[in-house]
């Protein structure tokens, strides 16, 4: 949503964003819920320690495409804790509660 912010205030018409992320020491860690209202995460565990994440998506679309953008690029870091499937219906879900709160 900041990246779509960013493009507005930049560039005048179309503009496309190239997101990058990178996790490191996931070895051993274990998938957790920190507010305990997600699905039950317990026993998957990281096996690889670190992951890159890449996405090219155009702005004008991220407000309206938020979690159909995030899940795809989200499923590999989950899947990463013993081969879990990450829910699309988690990802709309922690997006709509992302965007009712103020930072």
């Amino acid at each position: 949503m900041h990246a779509r912010s960013l493009a507005a205030a930049l560039v005048e018409g179309p503009a496309t964003v190239n997101f990058k992320a990178h996790f490191a020491g996931l070895a051993g860690r274990e998938l957790t819920s920190m507010s305990g209202r997600q699905l039950p995460f317990e026993g998957h565990v990281a096996r690889q320690d670190a992951i890159s994440l890449a996405t090219v998506i155009e702005a004008g679309g991220i407000d309206a495409n938020l979690p159909e953008i995030l899940h795809p690029l989200l499923e590999p870091l989950y899947a990463l804790f013993d081969f879990f499937q990450l829910p699309a219906a988690l990802v709309a879900n922690q997006t709509a509660a992302m965007r009712g709160t103020r930072f």
